[in-house]
């Protein structure tokens, strides 16, 4: 179940209703189709976990009373977790240091690690007036033609 912020144990910034309302109409994502299909508890457990990431952003102060911008920052991280797996990665782990898909090679920043704080720009702007540091670790890709 949730519970709304500013409410002791606290646990989401918005209901399903208008993460549904938020997602589906504001939201641009092939995200948004996957958060859309799921069920009610499950829903319920992708809000609760963004507001966990969100609340623990490093920085933040949160107001005395729920506001607009961190629903919607709630929302696009929910629709942004439906893409991008963050839960539960080691922060020490490296993630994968490229790829070669025919003639075409990406190689990633391997100095880089993939964390379960990593937010897409558009929450860290969401939330910046709240003090949130943008701690965006997500390494830079860059591709490549590889000959042969």
């Amino acid at each position: 179940m949730l519970i709304l912020y500013p409410l002791d144990d606290a646990n989401s910034f918005v209901d399903v209703t208008e993460a549904d309302t938020i997602i589906g109409g504001f939201v641009p994502s092939d995200g948004k189709t996957a958060y859309l299909a799921l069920l009610e508890a499950d829903k319920e457990a992708y809000l609760r976990q963004a507001f966990t990431q969100i609340s623990s952003c490093s920085g933040i102060t949160l107001p005395d009373t729920s506001e607009s911008a961190l629903g919607t920052a709630q929302c696009y991280l929910v629709v942004y977790s439906q893409t991008v797996e963050t839960v539960n990665v080691d922060p020490n782990e490296r993630a994968v240091t490229g790829e070669r898909v025919d003639t075409l090679g990406v190689t990633y920043d391997s100095d880089k690690r993939v964390s379960s704080d990593t937010f897409p720009p558009m929450v860290y702007s969401l939330l910046r007036p709240y003090g949130c540091v943008d701690g965006n670790n997500v390494g830079h890709v860059s591709a490549r033609f590889i000959k042969g």
